[in-house]
């Protein structure tokens, strides 16, 4: 089994979906109206102390955090209820604002699901609304565009997105509450076209992530799907746990993925390569009688750690992974 350390971080993270980012220098949870960032190397040596920071929404309601890189561009962009806030990397300074759609008094719209899309030389911030909507954001540099708002196809609010390329063109990802998961194409001129539907009744998708031709959600039932984008079909289905997964995360350049769930274990699958290797699995990790809420890959440039966040637990946990 390998090894846990547990970092001491003196609050607790919301239950939300994918409630865990990392870039490689830093981790961040959601709790409440505040983002906590943790230094990565906090996290490989269980010490928080001295590598606290906080972001705070004001009065706003924060319902996810995560990091988008271009190059040498990188961004930490916080969904709420007051909009789309993209900082610098560090969360120091505020570089654009992005309001969220109309909603009602009684349920006011909120941004969900963050994605980078890279299209050609054309770069887009993706979010999704909780009124069924994709924002994509055009970026240059410290700079951005009028969004282009997307809604064909998409029915429920956005539970997640997630960016991929093909040559020449971007792809982006949603799933939404109505159960379906819409993939489409982005060319760098931002005209966008619909490539396919994939729907699952009853079954609500938390995390949709892309690597290569493949296209991977993680459901409430426990089960992930695997989609080939190619054939546009379902190539495979693992339960893999027997509860709720709230989280679902690809290591950045290796073909692992890991996925959190309400059961109380953490478990890491090497995906499908280039020669159609089969589906893998490469650890269980055990927490008992926590609701994990978060899952990424830490422990600097080459991310040597997996890390969760749990609901009403003020640690996060991480594992060493030889994989």
């Amino acid at each position: 089994m390998p090894k846990l350390t547990k970092t001491q971080v003196k609050t607790s993270a919301s239950l939300l979906f994918n409630n865990l980012a990392a870039n490689g220098k830093h981790v961040a949870f959601v709790h409440g109206s505040d983002v906590v960032i943790v230094g990565d190397a906090a996290i490989a040596f269980g010490d928080a102390s001295r590598s606290l920071a906080k972001v705070s929404d004001k009065d706003s309601v924060v319902h996810q955090v995560r990091w988008v890189e271009f190059g040498a561009d990188e961004f930490l962009c916080i969904a709420s209820q007051r909009g789309l806030q993209l900082y610098t990397a560090d969360g120091k300074r505020v570089l654009h604002s992005h309001p969220p759609p109309p909603g009602t008094a009684d349920e006011p719209a909120f941004f969900r699901g963050i994605a980078g899309v890279a299209a050609a030389d054309a770069n887009y911030i993706c979010a999704g609304t909780s009124t069924g909507e994709l924002h994509l954001i055009p970026q240059a540099g410290a700079t951005f565009g009028q969004p282009i708002v997307l809604s064909e196809g998409l029915v429920g609010a956005i539970t997640d997105a997630c960016g991929g390329s093909v040559p020449g063109e971007g792809l982006v990802a949603a799933a939404d509450a109505s159960c379906k998961i819409t993939a489409y194409l982005v060319s760098a001129g931002g005209e966008i076209g619909l490539v396919c539907q994939f729907e699952n009744p009853g079954s609500l998708c938390t995390s949709v992530r892309m690597r290569r031709h493949w296209l991977l959600a993680a459901h409430a039932t426990g089960h992930v799907r695997i989609y080939d984008l190619r054939d546009r079909a379902l190539a495979c289905v693992i339960g893999a746990h027997a509860r709720w997964i709230n989280a679902l995360e690809l290591h950045p350049t290796k073909d692992l993925f890991a996925t959190a769930s309400e059961d109380a274990h953490v478990s890491v699958w090497k995906i499908p390569d280039e020669q159609a290797r089969p589906l893998k699995h490469v650890a269980t990790l055990p927490l008992p009688d926590h609701v994990l809420t978060g899952v990424a890959f830490c422990g600097g440039g080459g991310r040597e750690l997996v890390a969760a966040t749990a609901y009403d637990v003020d640690y996060i946990s991480a594992w060493a992974l030889d994989a």
